[in-house]
């Protein structure tokens, strides 16, 4: 198993943020010269049979004493397996806070025990296909408590995994 570094993973981040940038401009473009085209329906997507997912997600605001970090992991049913929301004082760069997110979600599932991991993979999505992480993140940037739920769908995103669910199977 490689060893982790933070540094690696910041950078990992930065460079990822910047992409991310990069295509939200190139989105803007194309919406400025295709406007007629369909906008894709972005939403969770399951993993694949037998394995599990874990999505996290940062909540940083600038009126805030807090940030948070969301994690939700699902399996390929979209079962919620575990979910943690975790605050933390400050209000970090934004490239550090998502660099400390994706520690605290490695963290958590080592935690969970979760081994035979054939592959990480850190992508960007939109807002729409990370809504749950994204609820947990901010519920935890608000109020500033930490909470982990285990084999249980937290309150503050409940509806929005139940339509992930029902959105799987039709």
């Amino acid at each position: 198993m490689e060893k982790f570094i933070p540094k690696a993973l910041a950078k990992e981040a930065e460079t990822e943020w910047q992409l991310w940038e990069k295509s939200i401009e190139q989105q803007e473009d194309k919406a400025e010269t295709a406007p007629n085209e369909p906008t894709p329906f972005l939403r969770w997507t399951a993993p694949v049979y037998n394995t599990y997912k874990a999505n996290w997600d940062v909540s940083v605001k600038p009126v805030s004493r807090h940030f948070g970090v969301g994690i939700i992991v699902r399996d390929y049913m979209g079962q919620v397996c575990a979910a943690s929301c975790l605050a933390f004082e400050g209000r970090p760069d934004p490239t550090v806070a998502e660099a400390m997110g994706a520690l605290c979600a490695v963290e958590f599932c080592r935690d969970l025990g979760l081994k035979n991991i054939m592959s990480w993979r850190m992508e960007h999505v939109r807002r729409a296909a990370n809504e749950a992480a994204h609820g947990l993140a901010r519920a935890a940037e608000i109020t500033g408590v930490d909470r982990i739920w285990m084999e249980e769908v937290p309150e503050v995103v409940h509806d929005i995994v139940v339509l992930e669910q029902f959105a799987l199977i039709v």
